[in-house]
């Protein structure tokens, strides 16, 4: 059987959004598949919306409204409610390539190794397409998209969970806990996501580079390389803004 997907939304008054990212979901032409969305308590008209499409998804959808303490509180939430084999998170403003998305990776005939953890593919982001590895350049920066890869259930099993302290970087975390753990990610040549630059973590400002810096001092056991580290965050910050700038 194919394994069941679990598809984690996090929504806060995105109203002029929500209903292109589950319409996305619904056009999935892969059947076995739930869709868990975690509402921060939003006041506009988000919820009628999530209300309006729920009956489409024939029992496989949930959804909570309920304040919570930031996105990645809300992420948890997500993964405590789960069932799926496989979990993937995508924003409120994010959505599936195509329809053929899910059955491209899970459909009939393409059987997972076990020993996957990670199934990592490509993001439309912007006008650009981009590919993302799971490598030792994650000591230096993110090198997954968050939206472009499914996770296996068991890295939560194992315990992770994102740290609600972190206003935008968690996702990182969670990457960096997935190469330091040796969980094994599969390449795959499939577009996943049309991936939004609205999102909070596309933003350029100093606080994701503070969290950065404050996800990797958790993963290098020589401490004393930390500082060095620290002046390429900052680097690499100041580069960005620039650039901003002058554009």
């Amino acid at each position: 059987m194919n394994p069941k997907i679990s598809i984690v939304t996090i929504s806060y008054n995105c109203e002029a959004e929500i209903e292109a990212t589950i319409l996305s979901i619904i056009n999935q032409t892969y059947e076995n598949k739930e869709l868990l969305i975690i509402d921060g308590a939003s006041k506009d008209n988000t919820l009628s919306i999530i209300k309006e499409y729920e009956s489409q998804f024939n029992g496989c959808m949930k959804w909570i409204s309920e304040p919570d303490d930031g996105i990645y509180d809300a992420m948890n939430k997500g993964v405590e409610l789960a069932r799926g084999k496989w979990f993937y998170f995508i924003g409120a403003d994010d959505y599936f390539y195509d329809s053929a998305v899910l059955n491209r990776i899970f459909g009939k005939g393409n059987n997972i190794n076990e020993g996957v953890g990670l199934i990592v593919g490509k993001a439309l982001f912007g006008d650009k397409v981009r590919s993302y590895r799971l490598s030792s350049k994650m000591f230096l920066e993110n090198t997954l998209l968050h939206q472009a890869v499914f996770y296996s259930r068991k890295i939560f099993m194992d315990g992770f969970r994102y740290n609600k302290e972190f206003r935008v970087s968690s996702d990182y975390d969670l990457n960096f806990y997935c190469y330091k753990q040796g969980f094994v990610p599969l390449y795959l040549n499939v577009m996943v996501c049309r991936f939004s630059l609205e999102g909070i973590s596309s933003q350029v400002h100093f606080q994701s580079y503070k969290e950065e810096m404050a996800v990797r001092k958790k993963y290098i056991r020589r401490k004393w390389l930390c500082p060095f580290f620290a002046l390429y965050s900052y680097s690499r910050y100041v580069i960005r803004k620039i650039v901003m700038l002058i554009k």
